[in-house]
C-alpha cells in the first residue's frame, strides 16, 4: 500500500528535531520516548 508519505514527513510532523535525532543514533523508540513534547527542542551533544 503506498501512502505517498516519506519518513521525513513523518519525522517532521512528530517533531522538529525527529529526524536529525534519529539520523544521529538510528533509534526510533530512542526517538519517540526523547521527543514526546513537540514544543521542547532537543539538546544537541
Amino acid at each position: 500500500l503506498k501512502l505517498g508519505v516519506s519518513e521525513k514527513n513523518v519525522f517532521h510532523e512528530f517533531h522538529p528535531d525527529a529526524e536529525d535525532l534519529f539520523n544521529v543514533t538510528c533509534d526510533l523508540k530512542l526517538v519517540c520516548e526523547k521527543l514526546k513534547d513537540r514544543t521542547q527542542r532537543n539538546k544537541r551533544q
